[in-house]
């Protein structure tokens, strides 16, 4: 495909199968000099899926995906230089990266007509990566040295799902279960002195001002059962239990009035999640109503002052907490319009912010 503004893509696929193997493979790359200036990019996606199947009830498969994404990013517009003309930009040397990899093995079997079982290890390493002149959009870059940030990215884990099927009396109940088990690993390097170019260069003078490393295990249990009452109704209730092991260690920040010696911190959540289900079949449509508990832990990017010298962090910050609930009627209608009509409703309790 080609476009306006210097558009191009390009997608190329193969796949298909072999004895018990099966395969696909793809390509995606893309890039354009942007609708305003200085706003180039190119990006690149490659896809590998392989499969083999041992019976008709199990299998193995593997993925792999890398990709690589640079952008220019324009700016250095106040409200009243962008109102005269939005398509300008006064920054010429700020680029944007982000090189991906992620991957997965995958097994899957039927143990019998009422036991599935699914494994999936996973990973993902990747990078975060900037460069540029940060000043205000009111002051004119004078192609001094540039500043580098750059996050690395190593994150694995396992997990497990089941679904098992069973009768009470004369009514099939289904009961899905599993685990997870997640580490993540950031490190953290920012306000790196860079070089005085235009161009995506990210070596820098000496080391990072700013050095930090964070480490998060997560280990999960999950269950949910779908009792059937009779033949039209059934309840599913759920339950979630989350332990969640968080640390930051040693670690320098560099602030506008000198620096910061961060301490080793350590942060564990324990936390059961609760929800339910209920659903109320007619012939061909049904009426439906969900609710279930939802939080988000305190991040430590949320106990770490920011390069900004007046931020004052509370140290006794509370987790958020909240829950998710609707109510809705879907199904169809003369077998021709598929439907559904749902009012939902969020709550968002203790929410960390400024």
């Amino acid at each position: 495909t080609a476009g306006s503004f210097g558009l191009v893509s390009s997608f190329n696929a193969i796949g298909g199968k072999y004895k018990k193997f099966s395969y696909y493979v793809y390509n995606h790359s893309r890039s354009a000099k942007g609708w305003r200036e200085n706003n180039r990019f190119q990006a690149r996606n490659t896809h590998a899926f392989l499969e083999y199947r041992f019976t008709d009830k199990t299998k193995i498969s593997a993925e792999y995906t890398n990709s690589d994404y640079e952008m220019q990013q324009p700016g250095g517009l106040t409200d009243a230089q962008f109102a005269t003309n939005s398509r300008d930009s006064f920054r010429e040397r700020n680029w944007f990266g982000v090189p991906w990899n992620i991957f997965s093995v995958n097994f899957d079997t039927k143990v019998n007509t009422n036991f599935d079982v699914s494994v999936k290890a996973f990973g993902l390493i990747g990078e975060r990566n900037s460069v540029g002149f940060t000043g205000a959009a009111n002051v004119v870059d004078a192609y001094a040295k540039r500043q580098v940030d750059s996050d690395n990215y190593k994150n694995f884990g396992v997990e497990n799902r089941n679904l098992y099927r069973y009768s009470l009396g004369k009514l099939k109940n289904n009961l899905a279960f599993g685990m997870r088990l997640y580490q993540a690993k950031t490190e953290r390097f920012q306000k790196g002195v860079g070089t005085t170019g235009s161009d995506f260069d990210l070596s820098i003078e000496g080391k990072f001002p700013t050095q930090l490393e964070f480490l998060t295990k997560n280990f999960a249990l999950f269950a949910e059962n779908q009792f059937k009452i009779n033949e039209k109704f059934s309840i599913t209730p759920g339950v979630r239990y989350e332990h969640v092991n968080s640390t930051s260690k040693d670690g320098i920040i560099k602030l506008n009035d000198g620096v910061l010696i961060v301490a080793e911190k350590n942060i564990v959540i324990n936390k059961p999640l609760f929800g339910i289900g209920f659903e109320y079949k007619l012939k061909q449509t049904n009426f439906y109503a969900n609710i279930s508990q939802a939080y988000r832990p305190v991040l430590f990017g949320d106990l770490n002052p920011s390069s900004n010298i007046t931020d004052v962090i509370d140290p006794n910050l509370k987790d958020s907490k909240g829950y998710n609930a609707d109510l809705g009627y879907r199904g169809l209608y003369k077998k021709f319009l598929n439907f559904d009509v749902s009012v939902f409703y969020l709550s968002y309790q203790d929410r960390v912010g400024r």
